[in-house]
């Protein structure tokens, strides 16, 4: 198993750097805010070429909002809902299913304060 660092106390609107996935079929995602954070939380991947979460989706920028499912209470975690931090900090676990995409990240939307941070921890590989 492996944790790779998404997102590292962020503190405004922005996508990660792409992660290359394939071969995993799952992730486990922690998203831990500090500072009462007040932002939107969603995971994102892509089939194709190394794609830019920073910059718009587009034929050229090809990515897509994937699904998770809270891996405390079970509810599913939508795009572009996500997880939203609303002033208070949070601590929350996200099981994401990445099978045949080649790329995964996370996206901070509707930022207002506080730090993000999002890590992954990678599953055993596909078979």
């Amino acid at each position: 198993m492996k944790t790779t660092i998404l997102l590292d106390s962020v503190s405004a609107d922005g996508g990660s750097k792409p992660l290359s996935c394939a071969g995993y079929k799952n992730y486990t995602a922690t998203i831990n805010t500090t500072g009462g954070a007040d932002a939107r939380i969603n995971f994102v991947g892509g089939y194709d070429k190394v794609p830019d979460f920073d910059s718009p989706q587009s034929v050229d920028n090809d990515w897509y909002g994937i699904s998770g499912i809270d891996v405390t209470t079970g509810e599913p975690i939508t795009y572009p809902t996500g997880v939203k931090a609303s002033g208070g900090d949070i601590h929350k676990a996200v099981m994401l299913n990445v099978e045949g995409l080649r790329w995964v990240g996370a996206i901070v939307s509707d930022y207002v304060g506080g730090e993000i941070t999002v890590k992954l921890l990678s599953l055993e590989p596909s078979a």
